[in-house]
């Protein structure tokens, strides 16, 4: 409607009312399994044993209403008419109508009327029920489950202030799952009078591949002294991190089937002025995430963290 998920599905038996159509045994198994195991029995029991009224069932239905307990008639005369072997396929079709219609038939109208109102033409409704499958509305409304893709993510955001190419962009979005390997880096890690150099590793170099790997060895074993745990930070962010920081920046729960391309705009990433000491802000309506530049990943990735905290990311909201 408004390229919203709201993370919902609906059940079996609403979603067939909403389409006008019969609710069957098969249809209410998952939206009251007791009922369906039961009528299932009264269906496949023994022709003699349900005959000899074994059972004492009459077309009737007890209900709870206001925590006082009534019974209703499924049919007219029901109290008199016991179920048999050729009436009950009809008295458990009645139990269901009642059960899962006509007592809420009232309350799926006053829904119905409202969704309706949304259409174009509130003549289409019953259409574009029947023109959907149940699974296909569900991803309408829900949303994916498929963990979210910083690829997707990255290449639907545009920058105001930033760079693709500044430091604290190239933090933000790498993929990596351990500690990086951002040459401008090992400034975290070594000394200026380490005797490592840095500028003389070039990729151009023909030793490249074999000075990368000593290097590489070096940075780990430097980072597991100083005790650093440096991840490019949405790359190295868990699942559930990135839902809340999706959340925080957006107010987005569920991203649509297409993914960030079917948001109804782009997002952006604000460069400000504030002093590197301000966490991270967001302004939800326009899919903009605010912060200054830092100067170091670490900085950056402690300022991150405490926003994708879940308390404190979905705190304005709703999770």
């Amino acid at each position: 409607m408004h390229k919203v998920q709201v993370g919902i599905v609906f059940d079996r038996v609403f979603f067939l009312q909403l389409a006008g159509a019969l609710v069957s045994l098969e249809d209410i198994r998952d939206a009251d399994p007791f009922l369906y195991k039961s009528c299932k029995e009264i269906l496949e029991m023994d022709a003699e044993m349900i005959d000899s009224d074994a059972l004492g069932l009459t077309f009737v239905h007890e209900v709870e209403e206001l925590g006082s307990r009534k019974t209703v008639e499924l049919c007219t005369g029901g109290k008199s008419i016991s179920v048999n072997s050729q009436n009950r396929g009809k008295y458990v079709d009645l139990l269901i109508e009642h059960r899962f219609v006509t007592s809420i038939s009232e309350q799926v109208a006053h829904f119905a009327q409202g969704f309706a109102d949304i259409l174009c033409n509130s003549r289409l409704q019953n259409f574009f029920f029947k023109s959907l499958e149940l699974e296909d509305l569900d991803w309408m409304l829900y949303g994916s489950e498929i963990t979210i893709s910083v690829e997707d993510w990255k290449a639907h955001t545009e920058y105001n202030g930033y760079r693709e190419t500044d430091p604290q962009i190239i933090w933000f979005w790498k993929v990596e799952n351990g500690y990086h390997r951002l040459f401008t880096l090992v400034y975290l890690v070594f000394p200026k009078d380490a005797g490592v150099g840095f500028k003389t590793w070039s990729i151009s170099t023909p030793y490249y591949h074999q000075q990368y790997m000593i290097l590489d060895s070096i940075i780990a074993f430097n980072l597991s002294l100083m005790n650093l745990k440096i991840f490019q930070i949405v790359g190295g962010m868990s699942a559930e991190q990135r839902k809340v920081l999706l959340f925080f920046w957006t107010s987005v729960k569920y991203l649509p089937v297409e993914g960030f391309g079917g948001l109804a705009s782009r997002l952006c990433i604000y460069k400000t002025s504030e002093s590197h000491n301000r966490l991270p802000s967001s302004h939800t309506c326009f899919y903009r995430l605010s912060f200054p530049p830092y100067p170091s990943l670490v900085l950056m990735q402690d300022h991150l963290r405490i926003i994708t905290q879940e308390h404190v990311g979905c705190g304005f909201g709703t999770w």
